[in-house]
């Protein structure tokens, strides 16, 4: 086992994680930490870290060292970005570092961190052309990225509490300070000679201002699934927000649902290049990212120890890869419901014209519906359905990641799934919820088939008449019981397929 730890100082917060990489080379997040430090308060006028924020910082960062001892780290990435490598006295403030911690903190260039935002990124969303936007505290880093490839990177020196403390004083908001920061932004983006190219694309944001945004949204719409990651605003209510925010006054922000009180102030500059970007380049649609900086470092330790290239081919496989490992799950048993869901698919494909995409649904419907089994037996489907929805798992839109979880979730005849779907019906059509229901019974029969889980099952075939689906299943072993079993998903398929299920034995 390898114990990571990974410290991201910003201009306005510090934050660690800690991550650990496992025998198998399976990783999981052990634990999480955040201190508003305020590092760059004041650095507007003389760039120079106030002895003040110094104080705080350092006092964060000798109670994160604390916890990495705690957890026994093995070694320690940790980087600064704007604040730090714009300060004159920055070499006074890393020696304070070193020796209250010990660490080596790493002065990023805004290129490089726009890197670490990538990684961060292209490993946890199934993109393939967008605009990364990060808005820090003291600087915005844009980049392009085109067939999950980096293409282009700039940062720019005007973060969230630069532009507050130059054009917001104390977080109170003028229509004179509004139009001097779009002013002062515009021309920074006039600098970028590739912006243009970029019109339309999406704009995956990155920081505590787009979060912040997307959790006022979440809220205002009552939104079920509480990860912000991949949580997608669309560009006129993105804007709403922007005004809204700018009528607010500051207790007013601070009431706001989704504002913490520290962010409170600095939020009317973070929103300043938000309101720019997007009447620029008028995006077709926002996807909020939880990811950065801290897990593009881990990506590119992890791939590095593990040899491979840093940007995974597919986002969702490569999670459900680290998922089945985590919760021990039989690759045998996932492989022979892969085999038999694969022969039903194809033969009612022609008539129920089940997508690509239904396939990469169903195959992960397989690999998590029993990790509820690590909870309890009894009413397992339920914890699965739970764990899915609350667990990352990365390379799946928030409405099918509800498809996933319902799928998997259904995979018991004995047992109906307790939760409502109307909780969630927000994130499925009509059509939706009745291709779910149909790869659910799928998985269904599939499950009683390998019930012993020693895929016994050895010969398998599939035929489709205007009334039936007739299942012949053979083995050289017994498989009376999963005949049976299999048999007892005859309801809930004629009602998924208007058909009759018939399954029967040539052994």
């Amino acid at each position: 086992m390898k114990r990571i730890g990974i410290v991201d100082l910003g201009s306005n917060s510090v934050r660690m994680s800690i991550i650990w990489v496992e025998q198998d080379h399976s990783y999981h997040m052990v634990e999480q930490a955040k201190s508003m430090v305020r590092l760059s308060e004041g650095m507007s006028e003389d760039a120079h870290l106030s002895p003040q924020a110094m104080e705080r910082t350092k006092s964060a960062l000798s109670m994160f060292k604390k916890l990495a001892g705690v957890h026994q780290v093995d070694e320690i990435h940790a980087v600064a970005t704007a604040a730090v490598r714009q300060a004159k006295n920055r070499d006074v403030f890393l020696d304070l570092v070193r020796e209250e911690t010990n660490w080596e903190l790493q002065i990023i260039s805004g290129e490089k961190e726009a890197y670490y935002d990538y990684l961060g990124v292209v490993n946890t969303l199934q993109l393939e052309n967008f605009v990364l936007m990060d808005i820090g505290g003291g600087s915005t880093e844009l980049a392009w990225i085109e067939n999950r490839q980096l293409k282009k990177a700039v940062s720019l020196p005007l973060g969230a509490v630069l532009l507050t403390e130059s054009f917001f004083p104390e977080g109170e908001v003028s229509q004179k300070g509004i139009h001097e920061a779009k002013d002062r932004f515009d021309r920074a983006l006039d600098e970028i000679e590739w912006l243009d190219e970029v019109d339309g694309l999406p704009i995956v944001g990155l920081g505590g201002t787009w979060r912040s945004i997307a959790k006022l949204d979440r809220s205002a719409t009552r939104n079920s699934i509480q990860r912000i990651h991949g949580y997608v605003l669309e560009r006129k209510e993105t804007l709403e927000w922007v005004e809204d925010l700018w009528g607010m006054s500051r207790k007013e922000r601070q009431k706001a649902k989704g504002i913490s009180a520290e962010r409170a102030e600095v939020i009317v500059g973070g929103i300043v290049p938000i309101e720019r970007v997007i009447k620029r380049l008028k995006p077709k649609e926002i996807i909020i990212s939880g990811n950065g900086v801290r897990e593009g470092i881990f990506y590119e330790a992890y791939f590095k120890m593990m040899e491979k290239p840093v940007v995974a081919e597919n986002v969702l496989s490569h999670s459900l890869s680290n998922m089945v490992k985590r919760y021990h799950e039989s690759d045998h048993h996932l492989n022979q419901l892969d085999r038999l869901t694969q022969v039903m698919v194809e033969v009612l494909q022609p008539v129920y014209h089940f997508s690509k995409r239904d396939g990469d649904l169903l195959r992960a419907a397989i690999r998590l519906h029993d990790i509820g089994m690590r909870i309890d037996y009894f009413n397992h489907q339920d914890h699965s359905f739970y764990l899915t929805l609350n667990t990352n798992i990365y390379g799946l839109t928030h409405r099918e990641l509800v498809q996933v979880a319902w799928i998997a979730g259904s995979h018991r005849v004995d047992r109906k799934l307790h939760q409502s779907i109307r909780q969630f019906s927000g994130y499925m059509n009509t059509e939706e919820k009745q291709r779910v229901e149909q790869l659910s019974v799928i998985l269904m029969i599939a499950e009683q088939l390998d019930r012993a889980e020693d895929s016994r099952v050895t010969t398998f075939s599939a035929s489709l008449t205007d009334r039936s689906l007739i299942l012949t299943a053979g083995s050289e072993e017994p498989i009376e019981l999963e005949i049976v079993s299999a048999r007892r998903a005859s309801s809930p398929f004629r009602k998924a397929y208007r058909r009759t299920l018939l399954i029967k034995s040539n052994s």
